[in-house]
């Protein structure tokens, strides 16, 4: 998972993360110190496209990233679009 990956090439311990369709909890250790963070989301359908350009952003994180520059790059909106829309299809 590219959140575990990311924390681990950030010096990270251990990460732990609980994700439930309204919740999310990452919980990590470093230098034996522990952080727990809780996010309460809102429900949406998962849109791959852009699950994908923020998985290959991720994986590219280590010790020597520049955090303006990846944040730069999460938040393009080109690349990040918004959700697909619904469709109704009558069978």
């Amino acid at each position: 998972m590219g959140i575990k990956r990311a924390a681990k090439n950030l010096g990270y311990k251990t990460v732990e993360l609980l994700i439930l369709p309204n919740t999310i909890m990452v919980g990590l250790t470093h230098h034996d110190k522990a952080i727990t963070k809780i996010i309460r989301a809102e429900r949406q359908d998962i849109n791959f496209r852009t699950l994908d350009i923020v998985e290959n952003i991720i994986s590219t994180i280590d010790l020597s990233t520049n955090p303006d520059k990846l944040f730069s790059l999460l938040k393009d909106e080109q690349n990040l679009s918004s959700m697909y829309p619904y469709q109704i299809r009558r069978l």
